[in-house]
């Protein structure tokens, strides 16, 4: 409320025994130096302490007092616990949490204002509080337990968390979900999801790591399959933070609950921590770069800010060399990129180290090449899983 006034409390100890007569700074240093060896010999002193409290008058106040300025004070405990009790109990319209609030103060606070804020709110702050208490609810140890459960119909079917003590009946679903990723991975133990028929789909040849983050969560990661209709998530996990070491474990357990799930390859972006989790966590899989993503890579770093004064020449070199068909018109096209007029230090640097050691991954010849060997056939759609 931004008000101005204050109330000042200041607690004094006096010592009766040891009370100056006079304001000769020379006394003042005998008694304080008597006072001092008195309490270093344990002796018996005297004293008393006094506390004097400034109480300021109506008019120092920025605001309306009396009666109606209690309309602005902050809900009471009570009142929030029995809306989350109501809540809990199956009231959902606000109409009707008002009237049951109202009853409630009037049987236990019947001296209170009806424009007292404290005990009366308004349907704002009611719907406030249900929507944190609905919120609190949705990740209750109930919750989590049924979840767990065989046969049910929900779409998470299996998710091991910790759900935070103290919840704040003010916080947002985005604060509460974070809280609770937060407690979860304090004690290491991953937040994980899975689909009802994620079993049958795992089997299925190309399985995709998505690199979408939702701003509402921190880290997580998704495993999904191609279907006739489009990519479905299978499997995900919430990191705490995005390193190998978390995502094999994320990966080590939905493997767990598919011990048969041995993929050939997985399509992912440039991410060598995604793609070292995934080749360590199964031996014989290869991690082929996503064709969007990489396209998109190309867009963001050929540029002016980079050296590159033509982007669309070069991005036009790049494009050759990923669609290269065999293994000399891949040699010709890297060639002319070295050999044209833009390839500068930057360009050199950027695309030998973070490109061409990885060609296989990305290149149309090396990658079908591979495949080719393994018995697995991929359509140049499975690739571009952005779109």
């Amino acid at each position: 409320m931004d008000c101005r006034a204050s109330i000042i409390m200041r607690a004094v100890i006096r010592f009766p025994d040891n009370k100056i007569t006079s304001t000769s700074e020379h006394q003042k240093s005998i008694k304080r130096k008597l006072l001092d060896n008195a309490l270093k010999s344990s002796d018996h002193v005297n004293w008393c302490m006094r506390v004097y409290v400034y109480v300021p008058d109506e008019s120092c106040h920025s605001h309306i007092t009396g009666e109606f300025g209690s309309v602005y004070q902050r809900l009471d405990k009570t009142i929030i616990d029995k809306i989350y009790s109501l809540v809990g109990d199956g009231v959902r319209r606000v109409d009707e949490m008002e009237r049951a609030i109202i009853g409630f103060t009037k049987r236990q606070f019947p001296s209170a204002s009806r424009l007292n804020g404290r005990f009366y709110p308004s349907r704002k702050i009611i719907r406030n509080h249900m929507y944190s208490a609905m919120c609190v609810r949705q990740f209750s140890t109930e919750d989590a337990m049924l979840t767990s459960g065989e046969g049910n119909n929900r779409r998470i079917t299996s998710i091991t968390l910790q759900v935070p003590k103290k919840v704040s009946p003010r916080m947002t679903m985005k604060e509460i979900m974070k809280k609770l990723v937060l407690k979860t991975f304090s004690s290491s133990i991953n937040l994980l999801g899975r689909s009802v028929f994620w079993r049958n789909m795992v089997r299925r040849s190309v399985c995709w790591m998505p690199p979408t983050r939702p701003a509402s969560l921190k880290c997580p990661c998704f495993v999904c399959v191609n279907t006739n209709s489009g990519y479905v998530v299978v499997g995900s996990f919430v990191l705490p933070t995005e390193t190998t070491y978390h995502i094999k474990r994320g990966l080590a357990v939905l493997k767990s609950w598919n011990p048969t799930w041995k993929p050939p390859y997985f399509i992912t972006d440039y991410d060598r921590k995604e793609m070292k989790a995934i080749e360590e966590t199964f031996p014989g899989c290869f991690t082929i770069l996503c064709d969007f993503h990489r396209e998109q890579s190309w867009k963001r770093w050929v540029g002016p800010t980079n050296g590159v004064t033509h982007p669309k020449e070069v991005l036009e070199l790049l494009r050759s060399i990923a669609n290269s068909s065999d293994e000399q018109s891949f040699t010709e096209a890297v060639d002319a990129l070295k050999e044209s007029s833009h390839w500068n230090k930057r360009l050199q640097d950027w695309f030998q180290t973070f490109w061409l050691k990885e060609s296989k991954r990305w290149v149309q010849y090396h990658r079908q090449s591979l495949l080719n060997k393994k018995g697995h056939d991929i359509s140049p759609r499975h690739c571009r899983c952005g779109n």
